[in-house]
């Protein structure tokens, strides 16, 4: 009978044996001195399955979420069923009426309600995880003062610091400068510079380096009117002088 040999990693040679897996029934060959009646596949079925944390490599397994069927890699020691948005979903403090998900990206979801607006009476959807959370749609937080959207939210500095006059500029004009015509840092001017006022009237949708030049002329006591008109002469002869200030086509004599 041919003698059998086991070989290691570092390809150094022991006296084998051919061992038949009691669960599997697969054949390999260990080491005589190893009495194991298990093949490592069936002992450890993770060994093959890794979970990446900050760079570092831990044992994992797979699991599919019940709730949703979402597939992914997990530690092995993590015992949850759900993953982390279903997991939410099942704790005591979390509403489960009218609580759905929606898919915003491939990799990503999110979960909340729908909500019908108090106003018109529009559905539409809330996060769970929102900061601002009114029962009004856009177009009539827009509408109305953002005095009366801060009672309702109890939270009147940071809704007004989110800028609700610039939903509304940008429902009636296009995002960009109505001076230059550019499409970078875009704000929202009050013409009257008080930002309570916030009648369409009264915006003026301007890049950042237009609304710096328009505040300065005001700041020396021009109309908005004449400080508009001041900044576009300024950039039209901006566009026809060079560095020197000489007309790059002179005008005909």
């Amino acid at each position: 009978m041919e003698s059998v040999f086991y070989f290691d990693a570092k390809r150094r040679k022991y006296k084998g044996r051919i061992r038949i897996c009691e669960k599997c029934g697969r054949e390999e060959i260990v080491r005589s001195n190893n009495k194991g009646k298990i093949c490592l596949k069936c002992i450890r079925p993770h060994r093959d399955i890794i979970y990446y944390s900050k760079e570092k490599k831990y044992p994992g397994r797979k699991r599919k979420c019940p709730d949703c069927g979402k597939e992914e890699v997990v530690r092995l020691n993590n015992k949850s069923k759900y993953c982390f948005l279903c997991s939410e979903r099942h704790k005591k403090t979390c509403v489960k009426d009218n609580e759905i998900f929606v898919q915003r990206d491939p990799k990503r979801r999110q979960r909340g309600k729908i909500v019908k607006c108090s106003s018109c009476g529009i559905e539409r959807f809330i996060r769970s995880d929102a900061k601002y959370k009114t029962d009004l749609c856009k177009s009539c937080a827009a509408s109305k003062n953002y005095k009366e959207i801060g009672k309702i939210t109890g939270k009147l500095k940071r809704i007004h610091g989110l800028g609700i006059y610039r939903n509304i500029a940008y429902e009636c004009f296009k995002k960009e400068c109505l001076i230059c015509g550019s499409q970078k840092n875009i704000v929202v001017h009050h013409k009257d510079e008080n930002r309570l006022n916030n009648d369409i009237s009264n915006l003026y949708v301007v890049c950042n380096s237009c609304h710096k030049k328009i505040h300065k002329y005001l700041k020396s006591g021009k109309t908005h009117k004449h400080a508009v008109g001041l900044v576009k002469m300024r950039i039209k002869l901006n566009a026809n002088t060079n560095s020197y200030g000489e007309y790059k086509n002179k005008p005909d004599a």
